[in-house]
């Protein structure tokens, strides 16, 4: 082999790692210098990485006032609706509730949790129509507010 194009066992070490950082489960055998393990569940998908990304600002974000948006657990039913409507995440709160918690968002504060996803549905009658129309309810009570701001972020993110 030419001087040129050989590398050193750590550097094709580090080239093979850095191939297998999104591949899924596996293993490169490299030459005679080792091998490279990897597993799809240490490298979320892209997808998954951005929605985590997203997440995690709307958990910080503040509103107008200063105030910061995501205060109550029952909030993140304004965040199943839109990703329900929006994105490809699954209908049933239960297994929402799973696909946030592999996201992180079940150790989140406030945390995503089946419960209070189903305790909102019954609180929040009103936002059963399309999110695209939940601004009319606002006004109802601070309680509604909240949860249309929720979702009015989260859209913007998303389109």
């Amino acid at each position: 082999m030419n001087k040129e194009n050989s590398f050193t066992p750590d550097q094709l070490m580090d080239m093979v790692k850095s191939i297998t950082s999104n591949a899924r489960i596996g293993q490169f055998i490299v030459e005679n210098h080792g091998t490279v393990n990897y597993n799809e569940k240490e490298a979320a998908p892209p997808d998954d990485r951005h929605m985590r990304q997203v997440l995690q600002e709307l958990l910080v974000a503040k509103d107008e006032n200063g105030n910061k948006l995501m205060v109550e657990q029952q909030q993140w039913f304004a965040v199943f609706r839109v990703l329900v409507e929006y994105g490809n995440y699954p209908r049933q709160m239960s297994d929402f509730a799973r696909a946030m918690a592999q996201l992180g968002m079940d150790r989140a504060t406030p945390a995503c949790k089946h419960d209070s996803l189903r305790k909102a549905s019954q609180t929040f009658p009103r936002l059963a129509c399309k999110v695209s129309q939940w601004q009319q309810y606002s006004s109802l009570s601070e309680a509604y507010a909240k949860q249309c701001k929720v979702a009015d972020w989260l859209i913007k993110r998303m389109v």
